[in-house]
């Protein structure tokens, strides 16, 4: 009996086991053709490595939450402690194999900056998500909240207590990570203890839920005060509209923590801390935020849908399934715009004083910068729409979406690293050779269209018009998923190569559009043929 038990709990993590070993596979492919540094190819590939082992930390009761199977589990006849002895098996095994892989390709990538911190560090990742994520799942009842409390509830334990040191002058450079390595020690072990106790204790109460939501008081409390603005049913398009605002809910709480956490940053930083300058906490939880929220939000919009099992029946109601799209995907993307990048800006702005941001004085102006980051907002939020319409639950659609994400980012900067060999000082071979045909090409289509005479206005023309085409083509794509039950895995194909190869022709026009003006267009400038504008 034990063996199909293990094997049920295994399938369950197989999706982000297998998700976390791809991506890291992916910075190591980067790290190989020198695409990217070595130090931000071991970064990124630190970052996907800690993400994946919360999301399989979180999935061990994340998945009985999901499928509503825990009455199930309990009922079986095997001792509870047996039950969690065999899912912190499971787990700890996916676990520690991603740490070795993990430590392979870091010491592969950066043979010279591997030392003995930064081991502990990697082993210390899985030794978190074998110990913490899983009680927090069954505090929270689900699994994307795991995910999150998990990175938030350890960085303020250690900012916490490290300040509290500062500040009475017992912190040094000697002993700061031994101080560190041993508040994790106390906060690992204490929850481990706690997730132990609690699924030993544990009641079930037959409910179905949705799996990213806020307690219903606190929900309740929030929803008061807006009742009485609010209108009953005003029509059709007013109450999907109200239906997409609560399905999203759950990221307007996300954002009220957002703004309380930076409002006690503040007063720490300025109360306590003191040195405001050298704090990097309010940066982690500006990163953090405007990279979970547009996965979030886009992940809950169909996803969550079928999740509950209502997905056909909302296709069924007298709007149309054209117009509930229009709404869904309208909501989603002017979400991402207002919380997911309006508001950190306005936040960055008002406490540029207290926490000192170098990135609004780094001299790119802050309209330019908010353009740039609103298109490629609202391509991610798309894209993660697009893995929400092709998945069954939230939190396969965040992992597609993310593996998506790196494999499209992943394709473009090795795209840009094939233009810098091609056009390079001893460049030769068929990557020179379909570089320089391309670049006449070009040259050729800018002298026919009469283009040629404005280069600099063309380049960004053609991206503002390229990244509109990709938004719209990735959502029609959702669209056509939203309207069927069974997407079959040769169409999600199809889909994802089509957009991969419109990125990968925006990415090639960019890179060779600067060679085309200094070979054939523009043949006697003064500037070095062989330097590309991204590689100065």
């Amino acid at each position: 009996m034990m063996k199909p038990r293990l094997m049920k709990e295994a399938r369950a993590l197989f999706p982000a086991f297998a998700m976390t070993l791809l991506l890291m596979g992916f910075s190591f492919v980067l790290s190989f053709f020198k695409a990217w540094d070595d130090l931000v190819a071991g970064g990124f590939s630190m970052v996907l490595f800690a993400l994946g082992c919360a999301m399989m930390g979180a999935m061990v009761f994340g998945q009985e939450f999901q499928h509503r199977t825990m009455l199930l589990l309990l009922s079986q006849p095997v001792a509870r402690r047996t039950q969690w002895f065999e899912k912190m098996l499971v787990l700890g095994t996916a676990v520690l194999t991603c740490a070795l892989v993990q430590y392979l390709l870091f010491h592969r990538i950066s043979p010279k900056d591997a030392n003995g911190e930064d081991i502990l560090l990697i082993f210390m990742v899985p030794l978190g998500a074998l110990c913490t994520t899983p009680y927090l799942t069954l505090v929270t009842r689900h699994t994307f909240a795991a995910v999150v409390f998990s990175f938030c509830l350890p960085a303020f334990a250690i900012t916490f207590v490290l300040g509290i040191l500062d500040r009475l002058h017992w912190l040094n450079d000697a002993n700061q990570n031994w101080i560190i390595s041993l508040i994790l020690a106390i906060y690992f072990t204490a929850l481990y203890g706690l997730g132990q106790v609690k699924f030993l204790r544990w009641q079930v109460i037959e409910s179905q839920s949705p799996e990213i939501a806020i307690p219903q008081k606190l929900e309740n409390s929030l929803a008061r005060p807006f009742r009485k603005l609010v209108p009953g049913y005003t029509g059709p398009i007013a109450s999907l509209v109200s239906k997409e605002l609560r399905l999203q809910r759950t990221n307007f709480l996300f954002a009220g923590i957002f703004c309380a956490a930076l409002l006690l940053e503040a007063v720490w930083l300025v109360t306590v801390n003191r040195n405001t300058s050298n704090s990097m906490l309010p940066g982690v939880t500006f990163f953090f935020y405007m990279a979970v929220l547009p996965l979030s939000i886009g992940a809950v919009s169909i996803a969550e849908e079928r999740n509950w099992g209502v997905a056909g029946w909302h296709l069924t109601l007298p709007a149309s399934a054209r117009k509930q799209w229009l709404v869904k995907a309208s909501v989603a993307l002017l979400m991402g715009l207002v919380l997911g990048l309006l508001l950190p800006a306005v936040i960055g702005a008002v406490s540029e004083p207290v926490f000192h941001f170098d990135m609004l004085k780094a001299g790119t102006e802050p309209m330019g910068l908010l353009l740039v980051m609103a298109l490629v907002y609202l391509l991610i939020v798309a894209m993660t729409i697009y893995a929400s319409s092709i998945s069954s639950n939230t939190l396969r659609a965040i992992l597609f979406g993310i593996g998506l994400l790196v494999v499209f980012g992943s394709c473009l900067v090795m795209i840009k690293y094939a233009a810098v060999v091609a056009f390079g000082p001893n460049s030769e071979g068929w990557i020179n050779g379909s570089f320089m045909t391309l670049a006449a090409l070009l040259s050729f289509l800018l002298h026919s269209i009469k283009l040629d005479a404005e280069p600099d206005i063309f380049l960004p023309l053609f991206w503002i018009v390229g990244l509109i085409g990709s938004l719209g083509l990735i959502l029609s794509f959702a669209s056509s998923n939203f309207r069927k039950a069974d997407i079959k895995v040769g169409r999600v194909v199809v889909q994802v190569l089509a957009v991969l190869a419109v990125l990968v022709f925006l990415t090639l026009v960019s890179v060779v559009l600067p060679e085309a003006e200094h070979m054939f267009i523009f043949p006697n400038t003064n500037e070095a043929a062989g330097t590309l504008s991204f590689g100065k």
